[in-house]
């Protein structure tokens, strides 16, 4: 679960929020349980136990390749036939996504984790989300009909009520999904870097941010939210990180925090207008203490680094189990 997989977090479960956690992939970890790690009494708690009727198959696990969910040959079960409860766990990288209000009735919300990725080099059609109410996986609609999603990100439009997941084909293009149709549709845009990365949405500007690392540095786009067309490129003053890491936009700060992997300085990146046309300043700070751990594989965080609103702190989770760090930042 540790390798290219993320977390999200979720502030209407507990009394300071809750991070949940989900992921896996074909060479990595098989069970598709979820876990949740609450911040008031830092304890990991599984939410679902893992699909324990699986056959070990020719491909060495059996799961539906249209649908990336597990069925049961012991049970006479066969492809088409699997159940929405039980997807395969594929990387999440940046895409666990929490995402409120979705039902009526609904308190927690869901969370959306990402397109799924069957095997090595072929992914599967069906998408999921988990409801927070009911500890429970179901089918939310297929994928884009065109664009590759392997491992870029997503984030939710709160006010449009859609989710927006941008492809990791060059050009990069975003899609978006409103919740009250259930269809994926091109929302325009272009590239900026490769396909991995974060992307963020600021409720107040109402706009997109990208965050992506490309050429040995952290590169940032922007797309108003409502139009997304070509993104704008910002220039970015001061001194950025140069590391793989995990960003997240904290809105109460105005402000993009990057924690590159295994170091021991966080990163701000702030816009220097109000309209964000004018350059992006980058300043840090280093912290005392043991940092986390470096990912297993050099890559991003991903969404493993979270801000925790009612404590002012970040938070970085590893693994399943092992200890969760946190730092409060002073920029």
């Amino acid at each position: 679960m540790f390798a290219w997989s993320g977390a999200t977090f979720v502030p209407s479960l507990g009394v300071y929020g809750s991070i949940i956690l989900f992921g896996g992939g074909h060479t990595d970890y098989l069970g598709n349980e979820v876990y949740r790690y609450d911040v008031e009494t830092r304890l990991f708690t599984r939410l679902t136990s893992p699909f324990s009727a699986w056959v070990i198959g020719p491909n060495g696990f059996s799961s539906d390749e249209a649908t990336c969910e597990f069925f049961s040959t012991a049970e006479g079960d066969v492809p088409g036939n699997s159940g929405p409860s039980q997807p395969f766990p594929n990387h999440t990288y940046g895409s666990t996504v929490w995402v409120p209000g979705a039902d009526a009735g609904n308190t927690n919300g869901y969370v959306f984790k990402g397109f799924q990725q069957h095997r090595m080099q072929s992914w599967g059609r069906q998408l999921h989300w988990f409801n927070l109410d009911t500890n429970s996986w179901s089918r939310i609609g297929d994928r884009p009909a065109t664009g590759q999603f392997t491992f870029a990100p997503a984030t939710y439009d709160s006010q449009r009520k859609r989710l927006i997941r941008l492809s990791s084909e060059r050009p990069t293009r975003p899609f978006g999904m409103s919740l009250a149709t259930r269809v994926w549709t091109p929302l325009g845009g272009d590239r900026l870097g490769t396909g991995d990365g974060n992307l963020h949405y600021s409720a107040g500007k109402d706009r997109l941010l990208r965050s992506g690392y490309n050429a040995g540095a952290v590169a940032l786009g922007i797309w108003d939210a409502a139009n997304p067309a070509v993104p704008a490129l910002p220039s970015l003053l001061g001194t950025g990180p140069t590391l793989r890491g995990g960003a997240e936009w904290v809105e109460s700060k105005s402000a993009l925090y990057y924690y590159p992997n295994g170091s021991k300085t966080l990163y701000c990146l702030r816009p220097t207008s109000a309209d964000w046309t004018a350059p992006w300043q980058w300043t840090s700070e280093t912290f005392t203490g043991a940092e986390p751990p470096g990912a297993q594989f050099p890559m991003e965080h991903y969404s493993r680094f979270r801000y925790v609103p009612a404590l002012d702190v970040f938070l970085w989770v590893g693994n399943v189990g092992a200890p969760v760090h946190a730092f409060r930042p002073t920029i």
